[in-house]
């Protein structure tokens, strides 16, 4: 298995999605383009969650690149030892607005699309180590968009080892969190429940709109702890937002360096 590194992450970020118009007409490989580069923030993210685990809050202004938490989510669990992981599985991205959930939708299909062509760099090495966690033959990531008005696709519970990035609406994650699931079968809602709260982390965007769901889903968790089993990798929860209502454990924001937010 290639070796990964925390410092990799830029060079990974700019393979994701470089290179730019520019250096496409000059030909300038994607690792290589110095014009697509992570904020600061994004790269202090990525190294306190790859050494510390995710925070309880990120604290972040509106239009300052939140979704590249997906990036960093992907590159932890390639980055973390499999023999005694603790890095989430399965990542549901949770936003109660239509519109950010596709554009979020087009940048988790935009990773998996890197991944599953990737034939040399960081982001090989990282597909590569995505593959030995759901099986050689299986895809490196899979994307599933949980919202109404679309067509319902449910490939993404086939497998309970295979790495996600689910991009949804509060209605789709919360009911299957409790055990329901819009359009799912009887049989298959344990299944759904169990793949959402088992080996995941939820990430709840612009939390001040949805601040019912995030008391659901922290009640869920202390309930959880109560319980004398309990679920050997529990969901993690991380609350975004500019203006977040509470502030437990350990909060990620801007710093001051932080506050140029680079060229990308």
């Amino acid at each position: 298995m290639s070796e990964l590194r925390i410092d990799d992450f830029d060079v990974f970020f700019r393979e994701l999605h470089g290179p730019c118009a520019v250096c496409t007409r000059r030909g300038v490989p994607a690792h290589a383009c110095e014009h697509v580069e992570p904020f600061q923030w994004q790269r202090d993210l990525a190294r306190e969650v790859c050494s510390e685990g995710w925070p309880s809050t990120i604290e972040l202004p509106t239009a300052s690149g939140k979704t590249a938490v997906l990036d960093i989510a992907v590159f932890s669990l390639a980055l973390d030892d499999a023999a005694c992981r603790k890095a989430p599985l399965r990542v549901f991205f949770v936003v109660d607005r239509r519109v950010v959930v596709d554009e979020a939708h087009r940048r988790a299909l935009r990773i998996a699309a890197r991944l599953r062509t990737a034939s040399g760099g960081v982001t090989h090495t990282v597909a590569q180590r995505l593959r030995s966690l759901g099986g050689a033959d299986s895809e490196p990531l899979i994307t599933a968009l949980l919202r109404g008005g679309i067509y319902r696709e449910d490939g993404w519970a086939r497998s309970p080892i295979q790495p996600l990035l689910a991009i949804s609406t509060v209605d789709q994650v919360g009911s299957r969190l409790l055990g329901r699931g819009y359009g799912v079968g009887d049989g298959m809602k344990p299944l759904h429940q169990g793949l959402v709260a088992h080996d995941s982390l939820i990430i709840l965007d612009e939390v001040h709109l949805s601040e019912p769901f995030r008391q659901t889903v922290a009640a869920l968790q202390d309930y959880a702890g109560q319980a004398e089993v309990r679920l050997p990798r529990a969901y993690q929860f991380v609350v975004m937002s500019a203006t977040p209502r509470t502030t437990g454990g350990r909060n990620f924001k801007l710093q001051p360096g932080h506050r140029d937010l680079g060229t990308c």
